[in-house]
């Protein structure tokens, strides 16, 4: 078989070779000389590609010779009309599976006349089996070199040559005779067997930082949760009976009302910002009760807590009474000013 082929750098090799010892390479496209197929023009309705290939048969039925199925490629060949490429369907399929035994992807077919360039000279072309005449939107093949010198006579002839061809891209219409059901499945340029480890462990990782995110998550909304429980209770233990809604925003605007008919030396924003001190220092308290009233706020928490805080507040500035409270317990007294 003769072959073609084109290297990293542009470069043009040919030669001839079995199909066990053809050159490796990526991909490969066959070329189909013309004893192997026949090309038709047509005046097909407009439709989808695979209603086309459907409508072909029934138009070329006249024009096929022997009961061997058929492929069909086709394309456009320019008003409005469709150009048909057929072939002996099993015969293409049996070399497409002798290239995939040997390891190698045929990417594309071509019919060899869409190799050529389309000038308005003919384009002569000598093959071991004959000689392919094209130019333009016409082609013809003799089985014998001698009947094609005749038929030439004095016509202008370019002699084209094997590499040339394989340099050259296919015409603007070139057809692409694997379609259908012959059409290259894609394939990975990977074995994905060989990464089937490495998937795994991937996959593992990913679980298990979805499921560290989920478990810091729910933390995290635990921790809400219970701040905002607890904001909740301190505020209706400071302002029994008043509905909650935002526990902080109402008692900022009732330490505001209550300041502001203390007289403008004992406003509702100095005992805001007294608020916001103490908190300060004694946030990490666990308080029993919480109540502001004339101008003094009272913390109720256990007796073993109460020295701690007392010191605390004393030492930011803060005057502080002590009282007993409830059983096991004792009131912390502050007083708006400072000492």
């Amino acid at each position: 078989m003769h072959w073609c082929g084109i290297d990293a750098t542009g470069k043009l090799y040919s030669g001839q070779a079995s199909l066990s010892h053809l050159p490796a390479a990526p991909a490969v496209e066959l070329v189909l000389l013309p004893a192997a197929y026949s090309w038709h023009v047509l005046d097909l309705p407009k439709q989808s590609p695979q209603r086309l290939r459907a409508l072909v048969p029934h138009a070329l039925d006249d024009r096929m010779l022997g009961s061997q199925p058929r492929h069909f490629a086709i394309g456009e060949a320019g008003n409005g009309q469709t150009r048909v490429i057929a072939c002996e369907k099993a015969w293409l399929q049996q070399w497409l599976a002798l290239f995939f035994n040997q390891g190698m992807v045929v990417r594309a077919a071509w019919a060899l006349a869409d190799l050529l360039p389309a000038e308005a000279d003919w384009q002569r072309l000598d093959t071991e089996d004959g000689v392919l005449l094209a130019r333009q939107d016409e082609s013809v093949w003799f089985d014998a070199a001698a009947i094609a010198d005749q038929w030439l006579a004095d016509q202008s002839v370019h002699q084209a040559r094997w590499p040339d061809v394989c340099g050259d891209k296919p015409r603007e219409r070139a057809i692409n005779i694997l379609q259908g059901e012959l059409t290259p499945r894609l394939s990975l340029p990977f074995d994905p067997k060989k990464f089937k480890r490495t998937a795994a462990i991937l996959g593992a990782l990913v679980v298990v930082m979805t499921l560290s995110s989920v478990w810091d998550w729910w933390q995290l909304h635990q921790q809400a949760t219970a701040l905002q429980r607890e904001m909740r209770q301190t505020f209706a233990a400071a302002f029994p009976g008043t509905p909650i809604v935002d526990p902080v925003l109402q008692l900022q605007s009732q330490l505001q009302a209550t300041g502001a008919g203390q007289g403008a030396a004992s406003t509702g924003t100095d005992f805001t910002a007294m608020l916001q001190r103490i908190d300060a220092v004694a946030g990490s308290a666990h308080l029993k009760r919480l109540q502001f009233e004339n101008g003094q706020l009272q913390m109720e928490l256990a007796n073993n807590d109460a020295p701690a805080l007392q010191q605390k507040l004393s030492g930011a500035g803060f005057k502080i009474d002590t009282q007993p409270g409830s059983v096991g317990n004792t009131v912390l007294r502050v007083q708006g000013g400072q000492k």
